[in-house]
């Protein structure tokens, strides 16, 4: 099966000298990946501002979506202007130097928003399954570490095996392409592909369906019980004859902070990763079954995830309470 594997398919479908001989100049397709990329980091930094404002909550949960806030606008901000020019102008800007800077953005660091996306999930799934051990040990301290994690991961896996597949094997054209030459490492390629494209997607979707049938069956169950203490603590609360009218006049002025709810967040994140991730993933699983789709099809789906880093910070923007 490994010697029948096609690598003439893999490097048409994965070069991008191969797409920049079909684009030349701007098009469409570069115009709105153009604004899809202001646009993200325009509503990734007003996530952040918010988050930091004095009327925002912030909590261990709120790490997860800083830190994938700042990996959006980190790879937008390198890649974005890179690729639009190399597509743009048929030419490598900056030379190998800055080439094999790009790759690693592109390749490397781009993945630690997709990861941490798995995490938010990881999350929600410890907190219904195991609530006790969640609500102990996870903080500030404790979430910060798990995306530290994620990035070390990045760079201790992925990191290795791009930069020996790019230095190694070089460029597909180093006048034109930016690109490691492709099907260099065959086996990694699909190790990739499993590891941090498939098997993310999978985590995202199952848990979700877990965690929200979980809760689900835990607020049928529980429901009459919960109705119950809810009337006991509202009739211990009820003003009495001789009450202080100072102490409710003190909690009517104290502002509420808001804060992001987790489960939307999980909702809207699923929701995100599944109308943004599917498209480029079968297309990926098509080229690994030696089928050729068009390049149009590659172009299309990888502005998906560009489309994600838009939708991420509107939904969350609007999951804060």
């Amino acid at each position: 099966m490994e010697a029948g594997f096609n690598t003439t398919v893999l490097r048409n479908t994965t070069s991008s000298a191969h797409a920049q001989q079909t684009y030349r100049g701007w098009t469409p397709i570069l115009i709105i990946q153009l604004l899809l990329a202001c646009a993200s980091v325009v509503l990734n930094l007003a996530m952040l501002i918010v988050q930091f404002l004095p009327q925002t909550q912030v909590t261990a949960f709120t790490i997860y979506l800083v830190a994938i806030a700042i990996g959006h606008i980190v790879v937008q901000l390198v890649t974005k202007p890179f690729s639009l020019i190399n597509y743009v102008t048929g030419r490598v800007p900056g030379g190998q130097s800055l080439c094999a800077f790009y790759v690693y953005f592109q390749f490397v660091f781009s993945m630690i928003p997709v990861l941490l996306h798995v995490l938010i999930a990881i999350n929600r799934l410890w907190a219904v399954t195991y609530p006790v051990s969640y609500n102990q040990r996870h903080n500030k301290k404790t979430a910060s570490l798990l995306c530290l994690g994620v990035v070390a991961y990045v760079h201790v896996v992925p990191l290795a095996v791009f930069m020996l597949e790019f230095f190694y094997f070089g460029p597909t054209d180093k006048f034109t392409s930016c690109q490691p030459g492709a099907g260099g490492i065959i086996e990694w390629r699909r190790a990739d592909f499993v590891l941090h494209r498939v098997i993310p997607l999978a985590l995202v979707i199952g848990v979700y369906i877990y965690v929200m049938a979980k809760r689900w069956t835990k607020r049928r169950i529980g429901g009459q019980i919960e109705g119950n203490r809810s009337t006991d603590h509202n009739s211990s609360n009820k003003p009495v004859a001789g009450g202080h009218p100072a102490s409710t006049e003190l909690q009517s002025s104290v502002v509420r902070r808001r804060k992001v709810k987790p489960y939307i967040v999980l909702t809207v994140t699923s929701i995100s990763v599944l109308m943004c991730w599917v498209p480029s993933d079968v297309y990926w699983a098509l080229v690994y079954l030696y089928m050729t789709p068009p390049t149009w099809v590659h172009t299309v789906t990888s502005t998906m995830y560009s489309v994600q880093t838009v939708f991420d910070p509107l939904m969350w923007l609007f999951s804060m309470r």
